[in-house]
């Protein structure tokens, strides 16, 4: 099916769409539940106000993101790396992590 310059309400039920591309398309507004986006890629993307509840995000690549002022809250960070990040004003539980990390040398630990 190929849909091109139209604005039309979809509801999509119980389908299988794997392998469909989605370009210069507006979501605003769209709600997916119990939805597997496990292996699909997302580049210029704007998804400020998003919310993502219940969600197994574990393997998830992220490259050139801005994630200021995203809240998490309940969320399971074992195993996750951080690299060459802005952690201005960034807080775990209240603790302001670039004052922390302030006087540690990270230069050998980044090569791991």
């Amino acid at each position: 099916m190929k849909l091109e310059g139209t604005c039309e309400r979809l509801v999509v039920t119980n389908t299988n769409m794997s392998g469909s591309e989605f370009d210069d398309v507006n979501l605003s507004g769209t709600r997916f539940h119990n939805v597997n986006i496990g292996g699909c890629s997302i580049e210029k993307a704007t998804i400020t106000g998003m919310t993502i509840r219940d969600a197994n995000m574990s393997g998830a690549v992220m490259e050139d993101v801005n994630l200021s002022g995203l809240r998490l809250n309940d969320v399971n960070l074992s195993g996750a790396s951080i690299r060459s990040a802005n952690i201005k004003g960034l807080r775990i539980n209240g603790v302001v992590i670039s004052e922390l990390l302030a006087n540690v040398d990270t230069t050998e630990k980044e090569a791991s």
